[in-house]
């Protein structure tokens, strides 16, 4: 029972050490760079349903 809880132990702090190593911008950046399309320049199809 001992060797599972080192080995959780031991994930635990590989999850935290990945995740804590990134830089994440704020939510107001990522706002301003969030993503925008073209709606009007876009040719969108319409589907042919089959009967």
């Amino acid at each position: 029972m001992n060797d599972i809880s080192i080995e959780y132990n031991k994930m635990r702090e590989n999850h935290k050490k990945k995740y804590s190593a990134k830089d994440f911008i704020s939510l107001d950046e990522a706002r301003k760079n969030k993503f925008t399309i073209d709606w009007d320049s876009q040719s969108i199809k319409n589907l042919i349903l089959l009967e």
